[in-house]
C-alpha cells in the first residue's frame, strides 16, 4: 500500500479551498492545461517551450551568478521574473534539458502565486515552502508533457524503450521526468527500471514507481537486461525477478542507453491496453504531427471566488510523489528557432 503523506501547508490549503475543495495537485494541473489551452494558437509542440510559455505571460527571464538553478521574484514595483543559473561551457542537450524543467518550475511559482494574490499574505509565500515546491514540479511536468498530448503519442510509439528514448528527444526532457509520466499515465501498467552494472552484477539504481526499486534479477545468464548490455540492440523476453522476498515472471523489454553502463527495462504488468508493449521492427518514427487538440473538461474555474471560504484548515491526503525530488529545479530546456539560450 502507498504512502499518503499529507498537504496541509499555506499553499496547498489556500488553493484548495479557493477552487473547490479539490485537490492541489489536480488544480496546479489544470492550470498548465488551462495554459496550453489558452495559448495553442501560439504553442506548436511537441516540444512545448517554457521560454514561449514566460513570454506570452509578460513574463522577463534573465541570466545570473546564482547559487540556486532558478529564483522567482515577483517585486512590487519591478513585477514579476525568473532568474536562471548562468551557464558555464558548452550546452548539451542534458544541461538544456535540466534548464528546461527549471523555467517550468519557475513559472509555476508564478501561476500559482498570481491565482492566490490577495488570499494569502506575502510573508507566507516568501517562505521556502516544500509543497509549494512539490506543486511546481508537477506544475512543471503538466507543461512539458501535457498528458492530453502525450497518451496519444504513446499509443503511437508505443511503450518499449526506444520508443520511450524516442520520445525523450521529441519533448525535450529527462529520460526520468519522462518515465515518471508514462507510468502515471497508463496507470500501474508498467514498471520503468534503470539497473546498472557493477562487477558484472545488475542492481536498480532508479525505478517507477518508485516502491520497485529492491528488486532482484534472478536466473541471470540470459535475462533481457544482460542481452541488452552486451548486443547494444534492444531485447525482449521473460525475466523472473525477487520483489519482497517473491519470486515473479514479468513480460520485459530491455534496451542499453548509449554511452552509459545502464539498461532500460520496461516490464508489463497488464495484458489489456491501447498502448503496444512489444517492439516492431521499424524504429518509432520522431517526426512531429499537429498538436492534439486539449479538452476543456479537464480545466478547472479560471476564475476563483472573491473570498476564501472560512475554513482554512481542511486536510487533504496524498501519494507520497517523492517529497525529495521536490527541491528546488530539476531541469530541461528547448532552444526556440527564434530565442536562443544565453551561454555567455
Amino acid at each position: 500500500m502507498k504512502r499518503r503523506t499529507r498537504l496541509q501547508g499555506p499553499v496547498c490549503t489556500a488553493l484548495s479551498s479557493l477552487y473547490g475543495n479539490q485537490e492541489p495537485r489536480l488544480i496546479v494541473k489544470s492550470f498548465a492545461v488551462e495554459l496550453l489551452y489558452r495559448y495553442k494558437m501560439h504553442m506548436v509542440g511537441p516540444p512545448f517551450s517554457p521560454l514561449e510559455y514566460a513570454n506570452l505571460l509578460d513574463v522577463e527571464v534573465e541570466y545570473g551568478d546564482i547559487e540556486a538553478e532558478g529564483v522567482f521574484i515577483d517585486h512590487p514595483k519591478d513585477g514579476a521574473r525568473i532568474v536562471l543559473r548562468k551557464q558555464r561551457g558548452y550546452l548539451n542537450n542534458h544541461k538544456l534539458r535540466r534548464i528546461n524543467f527549471t523555467l517550468a518550475h519557475e513559472i509555476g511559482h508564478y501561476v500559482i502565486r498570481k491565482a492566490l494574490k490577495g488570499f494569502i499574505s506575502c510573508a507566507e509565500l516568501s517562505t521556502e515552502d516544500a509543497e509549494e515546491e512539490l506543486l511546481c514540479n508537477i506544475f512543471a511536468a503538466e507543461l512539458l508533457m501535457p498528458s492530453s498530448v502525450i497518451s496519444e503519442d504513446l499509443k503511437k510509439f508505443g511503450l518499449d524503450p526506444e520508443a520511450l528514448t524516442t520520445l525523450c528527444d521529441r519533448y525535450e526532457v529527462s529520460l526520468q521526468s519522462l518515465l515518471c509520466c508514462v507510468t502515471r499515465i497508463v496507470q500501474g501498467e508498467i514498471v520503468a527500471l534503470l539497473w546498472e552494472k557493477d562487477d558484472n552484477q545488475f542492481s536498480v539504481c532508479w525505478s517507477s514507481p518508485s516502491s520497485y526499486r529492491d528488486l532482484i534479477l534472478c536466473d541471470t545468464g540470459s535475462t533481457t537486461v544482460e542481452r541488452a548490455f552486451m548486443t547494444e540492440e534492444q531485447q525482449s523476453g521473460a525475466d523472473t525477478l525477487m520483489h519482497n522476498g517473491k519470486r515473479m515472471r514479468w513480460l520485459s523489454v530491455s534496451q542499453k542507453l548509449v554511452g552509459t553502463y545502464k539498461t532500460l527495462t520496461i516490464m508489463r504488468r497488464g495484458f489489456r491496453s491501447p498502448y503496444r508493449f512489444m517492439p516492431v521492427k521499424e524504429p518509432a518514427s520522431s517526426l512531429s504531427h499537429p498538436m492534439v487538440s486539449v479538452p476543456t473538461q479537464m480545466l478547472l474555474p479560471v476564475e476563483p471566488p472573491k473570498q476564501l471560504s472560512a475554513s482554512m484548515t481542511h486536510q487533504h491526503d496524498w501519494d507520497e510523489m517523492d517529497m525529495k525530488s521536490s527541491r528546488r529545479p530539476r531541469t530541461n530546456t528547448r532552444r526556440s528557432a527564434s530565442i536562443k539560450w544565453s551561454n555567455e
